[in-house]
């Protein structure tokens, strides 16, 4: 089989000003990007792909690819810990309004208060309907209050032929 691809990078600008809101055992949170930050480059998706984000929703559109295909996501936030020996986690969340499952995306465990960088890499298949055919989102979640600027995420997407 041929494969070929291309990519898109996504950046958010809201969060830079508005940070998102974590409250510490609460529920998750959702993720959001605008792709207004001033780095989003759609210009080299795979040919027949015009967007795999809808900024609307801030949920991942697959509707474009087609089973075999791959993506490649690396994610990237500033979280500001506001306690020590804290737990912060970052789930995909796929599947939703079809079958949802998450995939653990990042678990990070801070002993210290502050900023810190989050840059993580994984990867997702397109191998069922339910995968391909309904949106997928990041949600984040902490034991401790925190705020989450979303930088954004860059996207590498691999097309079978």
């Amino acid at each position: 089989d041929v494969f070929h691809g291309g990519l898109v990078d996504y950046n958010d600008a809201a969060t830079a000003i508005t940070p998102l809101v974590v409250t510490g055992g609460g529920a998750d949170v959702l993720l959001t990007n605008d792709k207004l930050g001033s780095f989003t480059n759609e210009l080299f998706l795979p040919s027949g792909v015009t967007s795999i984000w809808n900024s609307t929703t801030s949920q991942f559109d697959f509707s474009q690819l087609k089973l075999g295909d791959m993506i490649d996501i690396r994610l990237e936030l500033n979280v500001d810990m506001s306690g020590q020996n804290s737990e912060f986690e970052v789930d995909l969340e796929l599947g939703i309004g079809g079958s949802p499952y998450p995939i653990s995306f990042s678990r990070e465990s801070y002993k210290t208060s502050g900023v810190k960088l989050i840059d993580k890499w994984n990867g997702v298949y397109k191998g069922d309907a339910n995968t391909l055919n309904n949106p997928a989102q990041f949600v984040v979640r902490s034991d401790t209050n925190c705020t989450v600027v979303v930088s954004g995420w860059y996207c590498k997407i691999i097309r079978r032929g």
